[in-house]
């Protein structure tokens, strides 16, 4: 404590030493040092010209002057006479060889009528409402008034049930689309038929007039419909349905039990519209049953370009010549291409080697069965693997009337349509027709259908002929007038 104290003592006495009164000095003046500072120049600023956009003047508008109107009078110029001007009326009808002379959907022919030497007595009768008349080779049926039907019989002629109708169509200028066309069948009398109709717009009726009553036992407003330039149309009159067709389409079918031997004719009419005009040609009545499958489209006739052509007589055109076992050959000879097969089921076939062609195709040929065919088989080949030499479609008829369809793949037959109705054939030459287009194929003797059915085997190829035996043993046939069409 007495050392704190006596720095304290200290520490104050230090403090008063310190703090006397301040002196006062004088200042001495110092003159200043001259400094230079170098200029710093100055580098002009280029500033751009700014732009200056002109000032819209909107334009000054001037009224119009008014013009009076100037009156002129009218000059009078007297008509010149222009005589009328004959004009063609327009067929709207087939193209050139669209169906060709008609076709038949079921088997052997009862009827065929073309219409341009009518040879019978087809019902003509008119009145203010239905006329009739045969026009430029063709029937001609008008319905004059709305509501009202008129058909017209074969008179004296009665067909057993189990018929295919089948006829060309087509409508006359400006068609109501409500107009109907169709087939009557079992007709016995006026009071007494059944009838089968389709429509421009899709209307199919079945109606079965019984003592004068109209019953309708079959329609549909969302049917097919006919094509007004030109339709096919085909009914099917059976003892236990009846069937219509519209361009091989099954438009409608429906039971019916039992139908009169009777009578069978083409019916037009009308609906809301009168003044309906239609015209039907090749007009066919055949046995049935239909010879279509179902959903085959038909190409009857529908032969595009001329493809090949061969009549055999320049024996290098491209055909095999061979001899086989046991005699048998094929070989040019008297300007035809014959083969002969002395083999029991035995097949032998050949080819235009020089043609190729992936299309489909419609194949046509001439052949010359012998005087005893038997059950050997003469055909048209189509869709050919040239590289297999295996996998081909075959139509054939046999001696005796009996057309088979069969696919050869991997070299073993399949059998697709064999017929049990034979047709008749022509004494020595027959022709035969094959269509093949896509999946389905279509075959025809002395241009009557005789069967359709689909094969697997669709790819396009080469064409050709076969001659086939079955238990008779000998084939011996000579083939002419080869030629192959385009499907247009």
């Amino acid at each position: 404590m007495t050392r704190l104290c006596l720095v304290l003592s200290v520490l104050i006495l230090a403090t008063f030493a310190c703090s006397g009164p301040l002196q006062t000095q004088t200042a001495t003046l110092v003159p200043p040092l001259p400094t230079e500072i170098p200029p710093t120049p100055i580098i002009p600023t280029q500033i751009p010209p700014t732009p200056i956009p002109p000032t819209p003047i909107p334009p000054t508008p001037i009224p119009p002057t008014p013009i009076p109107p100037t009156e002129v009078p009218p000059i009078s110029i007297p008509p010149t006479p222009i005589p009328p001007t004959e004009v063609s009326p327009i067929d709207i009808g087939q193209p050139e060889g669209y169906w060709g002379p008609g076709l038949a959907s079921g088997t052997e022919i009862l009827f065929q009528e073309d219409f341009s030497n009518p040879m019978l007595d087809w019902d003509e009768n008119d009145s203010e409402r239905v006329t009739r008349d045969f026009m430029n080779g063709e029937f001609v049926m008008k319905i004059l008034v709305p509501d009202r039907e008129g058909w017209s019989t074969i008179d004296d002629v009665v067909y057993e049930p189990d018929i295919v109708l089948d006829v060309d169509m087509r409508g006359g200028p400006n068609l109501p689309l409500d107009a109907v066309a169709g087939f009557v069948c079992g007709y016995e009398d006026n009071q007494n038929f059944y009838r089968m109709t389709v429509s421009a717009d899709g209307q199919v009726d079945f109606v079965q007039k019984l003592d004068d009553e109209k019953i309708t036992i079959y329609s549909s407003e969302n049917s097919l419909s006919f094509n007004p330039v030109s339709s096919h149309l085909t009914g099917v009159c059976t003892q236990t349905e009846l069937s219509l067709y519209v361009d091989w389409q099954l438009a409608a079918t429906y039971p019916i039990d039992g139908l009169a031997d009777g009578s069978a004719g083409l019916l037009a009419g009308s609906n809301d519209t009168g003044n309906v005009e239609l015209i039907f040609d090749n007009f066919i009545i055949s046995e049935g049953p239909y010879m279509f499958a179902d959903g085959v489209d038909a190409f009857a006739e529908l032969r595009g370009n001329l493809l090949l052509s061969d009549d055999f007589s320049d024996e290098n055109s491209g055909w095999d010549v061979r001899t086989m076992d046991e005699g048998g050959f094929t070989r040019y000879e008297n300007g035809e291409y014959r083969m002969k097969v002395n083999k029991t089921e035995w097949d032998a076939w050949s080819n235009p080697n020089d043609f190729a062609l992936k299309a489909d195709v419609i194949v046509d040929v001439d052949v010359n069965l012998g005087t005893n065919p038997g059950d050997s088989q003469a055909g048209i080949i189509c869709n050919y693997n040239m590289e297999t030499h295996e996998d081909f479609v075959v139509a054939t008829i046999n001696g005796e009337g009996y057309p088979v369809i069969f696919e050869k793949i991997g070299g073993d037959n399949t059998i697709l349509l064999e017929s049990e109705i034979p047709i008749e054939l022509n004494p020595e030459v027959n022709h035969l027709s094959l269509q093949c287009v896509g999946f389905e194929v279509v075959f025809f003797v002395n241009g009557q259908l005789v069967g359709s059915t689909f094969t697997s085997v669709s790819e396009a190829g080469n064409v050709g002929l076969l001659a086939g035996t079955n238990d008779y043993g000998v084939a011996d046939f000579s083939f002419d007038n080869f030629e192959i069409y385009s499907v247009r």
